[in-house]
């Protein structure tokens, strides 16, 4: 199980509620390192950039839950040292390549796919 985190990165229209757009930054889950979504569009492809986009804008886990910076920061240091591509048993990974994933220079995961999103 997983959860997914997104930021408001075009909030909807004030007199409508229409025209909003978020931005997926990645997905915790069970046993795994935390997974960033890239956007080199808007230069993150970093867990620096990701931190320093989030500082003034309003975090939100797939529930509609409100999150601080500073607590996804500690989610996302919570788990390092799980399992990445590399190192996740066949079990829990499945068949397919495990080319689908890179880390940043800090070594935080970053995907190369949309489809955990």
């Amino acid at each position: 199980m997983g959860t997914n985190y997104y930021v408001d990165f075009k909030p909807p229209c004030p007199c409508c509620g229409e025209g909003g757009e978020k931005l997926h930054i990645g997905k915790s889950s069970g046993g795994w390192e935390f997974l960033f979504a890239p956007y080199p569009e808007h230069g993150l492809t970093s867990f620096a950039a990701w931190k320093d986009y989030l500082k003034d804008r309003t975090i939100l886990n797939e529930y509609g839950d409100t999150i601080t910076l500073a607590d996804l920061i500690n989610i996302v240091e919570a788990k390092k040292g799980g399992w990445t591509s590399r190192t996740a048993p066949a079990s829990s990974w499945g068949p397919s390549p495990r080319d689908c994933e890179w880390s940043d220079a800090e070594g935080y995961r970053f995907s190369n796919t949309s489809e955990f999103f």
